[in-house]
């Protein structure tokens, strides 16, 4: 994902993707992570928003822990 120049010293004032640090624009598609079960708050610096694409990896992890917070199959 290549970062975009702004005009005039301007920059992105919006959300910034907790993956790849950059901005996310307007309009881009975007995914909401959130670790619901969480007593130790390890995985807290995760929650947030991401770029949709540089949210794949941990779409999974966190449906799999949400579903069963204790990890027991």
């Amino acid at each position: 994902m290549a970062y975009k120049a702004y005009a005039a010293g301007g920059g992105p004032s919006g959300p910034w993707c907790k993956r790849c640090t950059l901005p996310i624009e307007a309009g881009e598609p975007t995914e909401r992570i959130h670790f619901e079960h969480d007593p130790e708050r390890k995985l807290a610096e995760l929650n947030g928003l991401y770029h949709a694409r540089c949210a794949q990896p941990y779409l999974s992890f966190a449906r799999i822990l949400n579903l069963n917070p204790r990890g027991r199959f």
